[in-house]
């Protein structure tokens, strides 16, 4: 970086630019010293210019740094120094623009001068293209990594519950109330032997698809297992921990998770065609459940399967 430290007046706001970059890519790596020692130099030169985007990004990036290393004084100075200066950032934004402009005009007179800034610029720009590859490549190789990360613990979830409920299941001692967590089950007095055969009356229902139906119910599912709503409901608390519409919404999710990974097919499918495959009365509806689940809307968790699909093959 000797050269950079070199650079005329008129690109210090190019250079300063690229030390951001670079401080950035380092605090990504959590390389702190090297991150600090890039960004201090970037907010030198923001703070004797009047480059307003080149601030808004350094105080913003500081602010994370700071953040990162639990100096929560600094990084809440840096934050407030952010939201300052963006508040002039749109104004001034189209201001610089015309004065860029403005100075290329300026430039062109001379043809010494305008191949120097071209050539500057050009190597400005081929080393921006470069951070923001690694940037960029990075940040996806994070992205698919947590992915398979939600898709291990989707199935992971899947089995302790399971196994919470076979280890209740053998216990010998008669299953009091719900710990009065709810109101309505105060007083309530459920059997071993309801509770067990509502449970595995549950697994049953899981396996049988009957919840793909949009219009099931909590008085259509209590039926089904030969129980009513109140003892229905107090199962699926004390087991699940969850209610009747959170138990059958995610076993819908789950449903067509494993279709989207079996059956490329679904993947070209249009949403609406997705909820009304799985018992959603609307696409909207189940985009906001799937994310609720998984933490990707749909197409982005489709899109993480197809580059999923790609690395494997690789």
């Amino acid at each position: 970086m000797k050269l950079l430290s070199n650079a005329v007046e008129p690109n210090a706001g190019i250079i300063g630019d690229i030390y951001h970059g670079l401080g950035y890519i380092y605090l990504e790596e959590k390389e702190y010293d090297l991150a600090k020692e890039y960004l201090i130099k970037a907010e030198e030169i923001a703070e004797n210019s009047d480059y307003i985007g080149l601030k808004t990004n350094v105080y913003k990036t500081l602010s994370d740094y700071y953040k990162e290393i639990n100096n929560h004084e600094k990084s809440s100075l840096y934050k407030d120094k952010y939201i300052e200066v963006f508040k002039f950032y749109e104004q001034d934004k189209k201001a610089a623009i015309e004065d860029f402009v403005k100075f290329l005009k300026e430039e062109n007179q001379n043809l010494f001068n305008k191949h120097n800034i071209l050539l500057g610029l050009s190597i400005t720009l081929v080393i921006l293209i470069v951070i923001l590859i690694i940037v960029y490549n990075k940040k996806k190789k994070r992205d698919l990594q947590r992915f398979n990360e939600v898709l291990s613990e989707l199935k992971q979830k899947i089995a302790l519950r399971e196994e919470q409920i076979n280890n209740l299941i053998q216990e010998k001692e008669v299953v009091q109330d719900l710990e009065n967590k709810d109101s309505k089950n105060k007083g309530l007095q459920i059997s071993k032997e309801t509770e067990i055969k509502i449970i595995e009356g549950l697994r049953e229902f899981e396996q049988s698809n009957t919840f793909l139906q949009s219009s099931f119910s909590l008085a259509n599912l209590a039926s089904l297992l030969g129980t009513n709503t109140k003892y229905l409901t107090y199962v699926l608390n004390k087991y699940y921990q969850k209610d009747f519409n959170t138990f059958i919404n995610e076993l819908r999710i789950d449903y067509i998770i494993q279709k989207l990974q079996t059956d490329k097919e679904y993947r070209n499918y249009k949403l609406s065609y997705l909820a009304a495959e799985c018992g959603f009365s609307s696409h909207s509806k189940f985009s906001s459940i799937f994310k609720s689940v998984t933490g990707y809307s749909p197409s982005t968790f489709i899109e993480y399967l197809e580059k999923q699909s790609l690395t494997s093959v690789k």
